[in-house]
Formats: structure tokens, sequence, C-alpha cells
């Protein structure tokens, strides 16, 4: 960004070893827990309402105790018609549904159960994360994982099956929600409240 768009890049880092390391390729790094900084924590660190045109959470939010209100505090920093891109895991992917199926949820290293995701989310409840902070989601798009073949999909009556699961009469749609692994979600904030 900084780079291709000549664009000053500021971060909030929980962890203060991560922020050294952002701060060698950054504008600016500031320590802050997100759970914890409101406004004036905000305008603590010199970050000013309005002041940005983007904000970036990439594999952020799964990880704050209170993402809604944390999302919320931080698009105060986003001008008008300014854009939030976030990133999250779907935990409708078809491989919690098949490990749910046998009896298992395993919390991993990293992945959609890493064990320090504290929330879970779907497509419409990220909606409803992003609707919730005022925003106005524009673009979807999907990281799919297992691999899916979507020229095999029809319209209708797809079915997805494993083991003892059977998932049938599905939409196409409804069988992209299962196979999508991460959301990338551009949303906007209105030009006025």
């Amino acid at each position: 960004l900084r780079e291709r768009y000549q664009a000053q890049v500021i971060d909030i880092e929980r962890e203060p070893q991560a922020a050294a390391i952002a701060g060698a390729a950054l504008d600016g790094v500031h320590v802050a827990d997100l759970d914890q900084i409101d406004g004036a924590g905000f305008a603590a660190l010199g970050l000013a309402p309005g002041r940005f045109d983007l904000l970036l959470a990439l594999d952020v939010l799964e990880h704050l105790y209170d993402p809604w209100e944390a999302l919320c505090r931080a698009v105060d920093l986003v001008r008008p018609g300014g854009h939030v891109l976030i990133s999250l895991p779907n935990v409708q992917n078809i491989a919690n549904l098949l490990s749910l199926s046998e009896g298992q949820w395993s919390y991993q290293a990293e992945g959609l159960l890493d064990a320090t995701h504290l929330r879970f989310f779907t497509l419409p409840t990220a909606d409803l994360l992003l609707t919730g902070a005022g925003l106005r989601l524009i673009h979807i798009g999907s990281v799919f994982n297992p691999a899916l073949d979507q020229s095999r999909l029809k319209d209708r009556d797809n079915e997805i099956s494993h083991g003892r699961l059977t998932l049938s009469r599905l939409t196409r749609d409804e069988v992209l929600l299962f196979f999508a692994y991460q959301y990338l979600l551009v949303a906007q904030k209105p030009e006025t409240p």
C-alpha cells in the first residue's frame, strides 16, 4: 500500500514484539489492545476520527472478545465514504461440519479452529458485524478450501456427502457457503451519518 499508492500506513498491534517488527516497515505502530481502546484511547494515540480512507482488519476480529464493539470504535477513524476491508474465517466450512458430524471440535495451532479464535462467524453473522458498525457491505470475496470445482455445480439440487453426513437439495450459492474457508469483505462507511 505504501509503495503502490504512496499511502501512509499506521498499525495497531496488541503484542509489543509484533509492533517492533511492523515498525520497521510502516509509518507508525501503536501498541494497544483493540478490546480495550476507545475513542479517547485512539485520540491519545494521535488517531483522530475520520482520519483514514481505509481500515484493514485482516485476521483480527475473530481474536477479540468483543469484535462488534471494537469494530464500531475503529470505524470512527474512517472518513465518511471510506472503506473497511476485513477477513474472517467461515465456521460454516464443510470441514467443520464433517468434524461435528463425527462428534469432533478440536482446536488447533492455526486455521478455522485456531486456539486463539474467540469468536466465530458465518457470512450472515459477518454481515451483521459490518452493518452493526454502520457499514454497507459492497463486496464479498471467498477463499475456498477444500478445493471446489465450481463448473460442476448446478443452480440447484446439489449434494454434499461424506460418511453419514449428507446435505442435499443445495443451491449453488449454498454449496459455496460450505466451501468458503475465509471471507474477504469490503464495506463502505456512509457519506453522511
